[in-house]
């Protein structure tokens, strides 16, 4: 099979993998967001999305 073509089936099927994160990394997104960091630019920066960030939040 094509390269290209792995990469794109994976690309397509990447948004059903789940990542774990760490207490660690849960944590510090957390006191990143109390301080002053939107849940956004979180995001945007790390990886975990908008929603995750804000149930580890809660």
């Amino acid at each position: 099979m094509n390269a290209n073509i792995i990469a794109l089936i994976l690309k397509k099927w990447s948004i059903f993998i789940s990542i774990r994160y760490s207490q660690d990394v849960k944590d510090s997104l957390v006191k990143l967001h109390q301080e002053v960091r939107s849940l956004k630019s979180l995001a945007e920066e790390f990886g975990p999305s908008k929603d995750s960030i804000a149930i580890w939040f809660k």
